[in-house]
């Protein structure tokens, strides 16, 4: 298992810093006496649970474990012989290197030929992985007669096995046979060999000095090298492998290691700020349509963005996420035939990203895989928005545009992902639903913003706006303001809702209205100056049923893109009554509407969450206001809508 885990390649070419850490942190302590071998699936185990492992110091204390597991099992492959035979090892040294060329010139191109013939891991049957059991015990005891512990010919034979999909399908075969049965039943011989009370009973000053050198030699070795501009003392934590050490820093770490980052949202982004957004995508054709959206975001002589680009996987088996750390280090050495279709999904995802960089200058993208459980894979995508300070998260509907022009759902788990991600993301969330948005480098790009009122729409106008603001000729911009009157802007009370909260309420809904007006007037004054490409309309809606009649009328022009709010903070009990009916509750009541198959619309759609009013509440109605609200038309501060975009 320790050679089908450790990638010979991703060992080899691995970067200096991970690579001195772990000599160093290695040899100094074997050369004071003590080797101390690692268990580096339980540290990924640990990262894993944590959600820290796609975190800067995560990656940089697995690289570490991985280069240290390799030198312990060099190390222990070259001083066992001399222990268990003495200088009769001399001899078996040349046979065991003779060995491991062997098995790396001549085994490894077998096996890889033989691998090839059948790509699919679902093509192998028990029989014929009977005789890679086969050739394991063969390596083993060959080693064993050499004079070598038979651990080394297993490890040997586990890197003579080409990378790919079938390695990855003999570790989930493997994984669970060898964590339950073999490794308990390792320790539990180790236990009985133990006599904890003789070993009480001897304890003399040599005992206690080995113990202090295994402990503390290791540490500072480690910290010598951080001292020297290796890495930060603050990494300190995770390049240790004791798994206690690991577990206890690891939970305090959390509290601390991110400062509250206040650029969340777009809206509060300066114009010439530049823009970071996190990218998460399942397949490359969610990659091709998140690049189309991102193009319609950067702009050339304005601010420029820095996006991080993620594959979500699903985590399948205690030491896939080992396997997936290597994998993106190897996008920048390239990528085998014998790699796992995820592998090559993760290149055709790296080059679509890559390109909207090359051709975008000043732009800069970043791509990697995150492999994780589904159920908790939100928590990977906190860790690196947070540590990105990124201020919008992509996410690809559940949905994908099929050949028939309908919308289909891919997979049901992805819809649960995003949901997981919008109730308690930081920062802005973005839902894209591609219907084969086109590219800026092939046509001009016709969006529609229909703003309601609240936090959401507010944010999804200024997504909107920064379109409109930074590609003059590609981009044409018309914004619709809903005005909710009558029956339409009735309030949703709650029942149980005192006197406190129902003036609260009234505040809310004031101080809401005036930052929906503020907002609108501002972008009305900007967009004078820009009618060839920005246009501003209003509709009155009074009834449950004047909604789909407004979105109808404007969907008949034919619109590339819609730009809409999530929805949670409107106040109206209609547009409340409506989301109980939608079928996907992810992008709210127009977004829904417009998503649906019968309402008949060709145009994406881009809903919009704003961070910092408490995530989506799925399956439960928003609370809403009770009047009719037309615009207050109060002259803005020109100043401060000048001196920023939004």
């Amino acid at each position: 298992m320790a050679g089908l885990e450790m990638n010979l390649d991703f060992v080899l070419r691995a970067p200096k810093k991970p690579r001195i850490i772990a000599i160093c942190s290695t040899l100094i302590p074997m050369i004071l006496g003590i080797g101390i071998y690692s268990l580096v699936p339980v540290l990924a185990n640990i990262l894993v649970d944590l959600k820290l492992l796609y975190t800067r110091l995560g990656k940089l204390a697995l690289t570490v474990a991985t280069h240290n597991d390799f030198y312990n099992w060099i190390m222990f492959a070259l001083v066992f012989p001399f222990l268990v035979n003495g200088y009769r090892a001399i001899f078996s040294m040349p046979c065991v290197i003779a060995f491991i060329l062997l098995s790396h010139f001549v085994l490894r191109p077998l096996l890889e030929k033989i691998v090839a013939k059948k790509p699919n891991k679902h093509d192998w049957t028990n029989y014929q992985l009977s005789f890679v059991i086969m050739g394991l015990f063969a390596c083993t005891g060959l080693t064993d007669v050499l004079g070598v512990n038979p651990l080394v010919g297993a490890l040997i034979y586990g890197l003579a096995i080409p990378r790919g999909s079938f390695t990855e399908m003999l570790m989930e075969r493997s994984d669970d046979f060898g964590s339950r049965y073999l490794a308990p039943l390792f320790f539990f011989s180790g236990g009985l060999r133990c006599n904890v009370v003789k070993i009480l009973q001897t304890v003399d000053l040599d005992f206690v000095v080995i113990v202090i050198l295994s402990i503390f030699t290791k540490m500072v070795t480690t910290f010598a090298d951080c001292r020297f501009g290796f890495c930060c003392y603050s990494d300190l934590v995770y390049l240790h492998k004791d798994g206690y050490n690991i577990c206890s820093y690891s939970l305090l770490w959390p509290k601390t290691a991110y400062r509250m980052n206040m650029l969340r949202t777009i809206q509060n982004l300066g114009f010439q700020t530049e823009v970071r957004i996190l990218v998460c995508v399942h397949n490359p054709h969610h990659a091709s349509g998140m690049v189309n959206i991102l193009e319609a975001l950067s702009g050339i002589s304005v601010s420029s963005l820095r996006v991080t680009a993620i594959q979500l996987v699903e985590l399948k088996g205690r030491v896939t996420s080992l396997v997936s750390v290597q994998l993106e280090h190897q996008s920048s050495l390239g990528f085998s035939q014998s790699q796992s279709q995820s592998s090559k999904d993760m290149e055709t995802i790296a080059s679509h990203f890559h390109f909207f960089a090359q051709v975008h200058s000043g732009n800069h993208a970043e791509t990697s895989m995150i492999m994780s459980p589904f159920a908790t894979i939100n928590r990977d995508i906190y860790n690196l928005a947070m540590e990105k300070q990124t201020s919008l998260v992509l996410l690809p509907f559940r949905k994908h545009w099929s050949s028939d022009s309908n919308l289909e759902v891919t997979k049901e788990v992805f819809g649960e992902i995003n949901q997981n991600v919008m109730k308690d993301a930081p920062c802005s969330v973005g839902l894209f639903i591609d219907r084969g948005l086109n590219s800026l480098l092939n046509a001009n790009l016709h969006i529609i913003m229909l703003f309601i009122g609240g936090p959401h729409d507010r944010e999804a106008l200024a997504i909107a706006w920064r379109m409109a603001g930074q590609h003059r000729i590609r981009i044409q911009l018309t914004m619709v303001r809903i005005i909710l009157c009558g029956k339409a802007a009735m309030e949703d009370q709650k029942k149980e809702s005192g006197h406190e909260e129902l003036l609260s309420a009234v505040l809310d809904k004031n101080k809401e209205r005036e930052l929906d007006d503020s907002r609108v007037n501002n972008f009305r004054i900007m967009g004078v100056n820009n009618k060839d490409t920005i246009k501003y309309e209003e509709r009155y809606v009074e009834s449950d049923d004047d909604i789909p009649r407004v979105v109808n009328e404007f969907d008949q022009k034919r619109y590339d893109l819609y730009v809409l709010g999530q929805g949670k903070g409107r106040h109206s009990r209609v547009l409340s009554e409506m989301l109980d009916w939608t079928d996907f509750p992810e992008p709210g009541v127009i977004g829904d509407l417009v998503a649906s198959n019968s309402f008949g619309s060709y145009s994406s759609v881009h809903v919009i969450q704003k961070y910092g009013y408490g995530g989506m509440e799925f399956g439960k109605n928003y609370e809403n206001n009770r009047s009719c609200h037309p615009p207050i038309c109060k002259p803005p501060s020109m100043t401060r809508s000048l001196s920023r975009m939004f």
